[in-house]
């Protein structure tokens, strides 16, 4: 840390708690203002807290790095700002030579997703005079508010469950820790949450207002920006809960019994095709080479743990890219994503906060597991909407990670997107089960 960190840290931190506090009653209740700057808190901890353990346990790494390529970006806008400009805006070029007297110095230029955090440091760096602290407290800021509207949405449909939804939404160690620093899991968490927010409010609660719809674009926009695959999972569950919801208000039984059935596929389809819409001019993820893609990243990630010593695992079958392998690594490859490390497991320290979470987040599964087989719920054979939206995404998505991560210490931080759809899913669940209700809940 420099001087300037110890400074501008307390300036920006400040800043935030003034706005937060500012905000706090148009955007909290009576029962979850508790949450509210305590979550904020923890994320700006968190966000430190990474930092250091990057600096001085790993000796470097994606958080340093970023802030390194941030600087260079940065230091060109100070030095020479039509360079500077440059190096913002202009389309990612490995053969160019313009410039170079900067890019030769940038870790991601090659890597658009990687570098395109870069530039957002950059122009945060504007502000914040590139101290790192102040950067990685504006990125848990950002995080915190996108944790929060996702928070905001659970508690309108289940206003009941403010406690229990605050902990697998708010204060999931994992998501505090590797969703708050100078990280790209930091900006596409914040991210998910708005996009989530803003989706719930403009196309499903039929709120057209200019902020949802800029939410909405914006929230897609970044991640499309640094996770496309996220958007890829993440979009045709919400379509399919926007296609479901059309049927609110019908009674008719024919209409239900044949045409409920041809939404769904309308919202699987309307969703494909989004997504091939979105990926068309991407090689990687366009729906034709994304299992290309899926197990080059697996091999790259792979390889990549096996050289830093890092906590690889394996499923004794080699994940080959084909719909075939990804059936018969399903299985495995949700366990492992939500329930490994095993405590036998861990290899170090920060592992072990993972394995911890991990096993806790294992325990509730098979609690949730045996209050469903006790209650035996109506609702089972035709479950509240909401949670088959969440349960499809976690489980979507959570397969496709840990099929392609290879290392836990990867995984811990992919899997941040989806933890809390999985938890909070199981905490609704439970509820809903417990209520034994004998008409069907769908919000």
């Amino acid at each position: 840390m420099a001087l300037k960190d110890f400074i501008l840290a307390p300036i920006a931190l400040t800043f935030f708690y003034a706005l937060l506090y500012f905000f706090k009653k148009r955007l909290t209740t009576q029962e979850t203002t508790r949450y509210f700057i305590p979550a904020f808190t923890l994320k700006v901890i968190g966000a430190i807290s990474l930092g250091l353990i990057y600096h001085f346990y790993y000796s470097g790494g994606d958080t340093v790095n970023y802030f390194s390529d941030g600087k260079v970006i940065y230091t060109a806008l100070m030095e020479d700002f039509l360079s500077g400009l440059d190096l913002l805006f202009r389309e990612v070029d490995p053969d160019s030579m313009i410039n170079y007297k900067y890019r030769s110095h940038l870790i991601f230029y090659r890597d658009p997703h990687s570098y395109f955090v870069s530039r957002i440091i950059a122009i945060i760096s504007l502000f914040c005079m590139n101290s790192y602290s102040a950067i990685a407290i504006v990125f848990a800021a950002f995080s915190f508010v996108g944790n929060w509207a996702m928070y905001r949405v659970f508690i309108k449909l289940y206003p009941s469950l403010y406690k229990e939804l605050a902990i697998a939404i708010l204060f999931l160690p994992s998501v505090v820790f590797w969703g708050s620093g100078i990280m790209k899991d930091s900006i596409t968490f914040g991210a998910i949450g708005l996009l989530f927010y803003s989706f719930h409010y403009l196309l499903v609660e039929k709120r057209f207002t200019v902020r949802n719809l800029v939410l909405l674009l914006f929230s897609m926009y970044l991640i499309f920006s640094i996770k496309i695959y996220i958007l890829i999972c993440f979009l045709p569950p919400m379509l399919i809960w926007l296609f479901l919801r059309s049927t609110d208000g019908v009674k008719n039984k024919f209409y239900l019994t044949v045409l409920k059935p041809l939404f769904l596929i309308g919202g699987m389809v309307a969703s494909f095709s989004l997504i091939n819409k979105i990926t068309e001019d991407d090689d990687k993820y366009s729906l034709e080479t994304i299992g290309k893609t899926a197990e080059t990243t697996a091999d790259w990630l792979d390889y990549k743990g096996k050289l830093d010593g890092g906590s690889n695992y394996s499923f004794g079958e080699v994940f080959d890219g084909s719909p075939s392998s990804a059936i018969r690594l399903a299985p495995q490859s949700f366990v492992v994503t939500y329930f490994r490390p095993f405590p036998w497991e861990v290899r170090n320290p920060v592992m072990l906060l993972s394995a911890l979470e991990s096993f806790g987040v294992l325990l509730y599964f098979f609690y949730a597991v045996i209050v469903i087989i006790k209650f035996k719920p109506k609702f089972l054979f035709n479950p509240p909407r909401v949670v088959m939206v969440f349960t499809l995404f976690a489980l979507v998505f959570g397969i496709a990670i840990g099929m392609t991560s290879m290392n836990f210490g990867t995984l811990v931080r992919y899997k941040i997107p989806s933890l809390p759809f999985f938890v909070a899913g199981m905490i609704i669940l439970v509820y809903e089960s417990k209520r034994k209700r004998s008409a069907i809940f769908q919000p």
